[in-house]
């Protein structure tokens, strides 16, 4: 939730989700628990674990690095040469898949490690539920995204950005589409 909020600034009374699900965070004003991470003795030891391998990865695989979370820690090969990006995921899915307590999550270009299971589509529901939602727009452009598009009910729309398979009924071609879109939203919600 650190990182949402440093790179979106939202405003104060906005409800936030991240690491797949498992961090929420919502304003006393909706009444609601969010979801505070504090990891037991086991999950904190895995998760130290999958930290060194990562680490140690990224040591041996130029152009990788590593993004830290509450209850993850995650591979970023996307600046890494093709060849030295499938042999880091590769090496990493080979030295954590011993840690107990421990899931892995394929993204695009990214391996996560997490010690708490959770899922977009999970995320999403909390979202709908606290807000009483009776509509949600959901846009995507990672694997990871599919589990929120699983749980998108009738009336919803689902938006897959950029290429590959999908439950989504829509699609944008990249990113700079979005913000398009979202204004097009907006103005038919002002008429």
């Amino acid at each position: 939730l650190a990182s949402l909020r440093a790179v979106a600034n939202p405003p104060t009374e906005t409800l936030l989700v991240g690491s797949h699900g498992t961090e929420r965070w919502a304003p006393e004003s909706f009444g609601t628990d969010a979801t505070h991470i504090d990891l037991n003795v086991k999950q904190s030891t895995a998760l130290d674990k999958a930290i060194k391998v990562l680490e140690s990865v990224v040591s041996d695989h130029p152009g990788t690095s590593v993004e830290y979370k509450p209850a993850s820690v995650v591979l970023h090969v996307r600046q890494a040469a093709q060849d030295m990006a499938s042999k880091a995921i590769r090496s990493a899915h080979d030295r954590l898949e011993n840690i107990e307590n421990l899931w892995t999550l394929d993204g695009k270009a990214v391996l996560e490690a997490t010690v708490l299971s959770g899922t977009k589509g999970e995320g999403l529901d909390w979202l709908r539920e606290v807000a009483d939602a009776s509509t949600v727009l959901f846009a995507g452009d990672d694997v990871t995204d599919e589990d929120a598009f699983a749980v998108l009910r009738p009336g919803d729309i689902g938006v897959k950005i950029g290429s590959g398979n999908t439950r989504a009924q829509f699609r944008l071609n990249g990113p700079g589409e979005l913000s398009a879109l979202l204004e097009l939203v907006l103005d038919m919600r002002s008429l």
